[in-house]
């Protein structure tokens, strides 16, 4: 066999999912072990007789594998053709074929038989064991189908086939030879007189190709599975050493990834996160379970996204493609800080004020923050208790209610000892003080500044109160004394 007229056909099954080993490679050989071409080149010894009247061919017809021989010649008067350029059968050693062969004459009833010869073993001549595959009955146009069976002679390729028809002039049907040439000129007549000569190409194929095979990774059978993905190299030998050489690219898709977004929760203890799966890889349609969620993404369709009804927490996924590749992540969904407020209160400083305030230390959720106090102002406020409202730049919202208390009322009460005579500065005033916020200081109108003043004489009195806000307060005290003595008198002149 030579294997330069043979192909390779490679029928190959690429890797399932990236990363596996069960890829396979076969080959096969195709075409057959024949030379190229399928005319016969080589040269055959003469066939011709004397003269082309009388006696001819008129019809050759064998059904070949692909390709046959159908030749009706009829009512043509001829010598020799050479029918190999234009006409061949293609046969297989070890099958049985039918050659027709129908004879005729161009006039005068001549009888006529003949023989059929093919070259088997392409040596370029008919001598050989078994190359004169059958005889045609002497007769006026007799017909013949002759079976032949090819053998197994080893050798491949085009070759010829001879079908020689003669007129015998008391000569034996045995004398007929594939390279009998006659004369029919007088005063010479050499025998055959009449008759034809037609050649025909044959293209034998072996019944089959056998070679031994040795990949690159030691495997010595036509087909290897088990793969990873790579480059395979065979090399085929046949029974003469003859080898060629090929190459299997075994494939497999890239590997399966995502590029995930999520949407996270909002608000604290919000239930309105959503996953986004972008799938990249592998082998399309994808399906899909996320989140309790279920999808078949077909059409090339590579996006995925959950409803957005999720809380806070690690979702596992799973993503199949369509070769059962199967790619598992998760995703975390997180949600702000809850919104958390200090609130730092400073109450109304004096009684009946509207000075109260109230800042806010906000941490937690999304910032910025937006404060809504109604109608109220937080820097002015008077005694009483406040709801409020805090918005993160979510929308998420923390609500609370915030008491502005006041001091009480400064109360001044008094005890007091008046000037005893008239004119006496023994007086005094005791001062008790409640409500504002201690500690307090006094101021009188008289220039003291302690609480409780005495050695006073008779007059009003009048103390100003500040408590440690600085609210102030005022009381006045009179103190009196006796009446001064009444001296009236009578005057008596003498």
């Amino acid at each position: 066999m030579n294997l330069a007229f043979l192909q390779l056909l490679s029928i190959l099954q690429i890797v399932s999912c990236n990363g596996d080993n069960n890829g396979t490679a076969s080959v096969q050989l195709i075409g057959s072990s024949n030379p190229p071409g399928t005319v016969s080149t080589l040269v055959y010894c003469a066939s011709t007789p004397g003269a082309n009247t009388n006696s001819t061919i008129d019809n050759v017809q064998l059904t070949g594998d692909v390709y046959s021989i159908n030749n009706n010649t009829t009512g043509s008067c001829d010598q020799y053709e050479d029918y190999t350029t234009t006409m061949f059968a293609d046969i297989t050693e070890g099958q049985t074929y039918t050659i027709n062969v129908t004879l005729g004459d161009c006039s005068n009833n001549y009888s006529s038989g003949g023989k059929v010869y093919i070259d088997w073993n392409i040596d370029g001549d008919f001598n050989d064991p078994g190359e004169e595959v059958g005889i045609i009955p002497y007769g006026v146009a007799s017909t013949v189908s002759i079976p032949i069976t090819v053998p197994y002679s080893g050798a491949f390729g085009a070759t010829r086939m001879r079908v020689v028809s003669q007129f015998l002039n008391n000569i034996p049907m045995s004398s007929i030879g594939p390279c009998d040439v006659g004369v029919f000129i007088n005063p010479t007549y050499i025998q055959p007189w009449f008759g034809a000569t037609e050649d025909y190409s044959i293209v034998i194929s072996s019944a089959s190709i056998t070679a031994t095979y040795l990949w690159s990774n030691g495997l010595t059978t036509d087909s290897i599975s088990g793969l990873s993905a790579g480059i395979y190299i065979i090399d085929i030998t046949n029974g003469n050493g003859c080898i060629i050489t090929d190459s299997i690219i075994i494939t497999q898709p890239s590997a399966i990834s995502t590029v995930t977004s999520q949407n996270n929760v909002s608000c604290d203890g919000g239930t309105d996160g959503s996953i986004t799966l972008n799938i990249f890889g592998g082998i399309t349609d994808y399906t899909i379970t996320a989140a309790g969620y279920s999808q078949i993404l077909v059409g090339g369709v590579s996006s995925f996204t959950t409803p957005s009804v999720l809380p806070t927490g690690t979702y596992p996924y799973t993503i199949t493609d369509s070769n059962n590749c199967i790619y598992l992540s998760s995703v975390n969904i997180t949600s702000p800080s809850p919104i958390s407020v200090s609130e730092s209160v400073n109450n109304v400083s004096c009684f009946g004020l509207n000075d109260g305030s109230v800042n806010l230390s906000i941490s937690g959720g999304i910032p910025t923050y937006n404060e809504n106090w109604g109608l109220n102002n937080s820097s002015s406020l008077s005694v009483g208790t406040y709801p409020y409202t805090v918005t993160d730049n979510n929308g998420c919202t923390y609500t609370n209610t915030v008491s502005i208390s006041q001091p009480s009322d400064i109360q001044i009460s008094s005890t007091q000892n008046n000037v005893s005579t008239c004119g006496a500065t023994d007086g005094n005033i005791d001062i008790t003080t409640l409500g504002g916020v201690s500690p307090y200081s006094f101021s009188w109108n008289s220039g003291q500044n302690t609480e409780d003043i005495n050695s006073l004489s008779s007059g009003t009195f009048i103390i100003t109160v500040t408590d440690a806000n600085l609210c102030a307060s005022t009381h006045s005290v009179t103190l009196t004394e006796p009446t001064s003595p009444i001296v009236s008198f009578t005057q008596i002149n003498t």
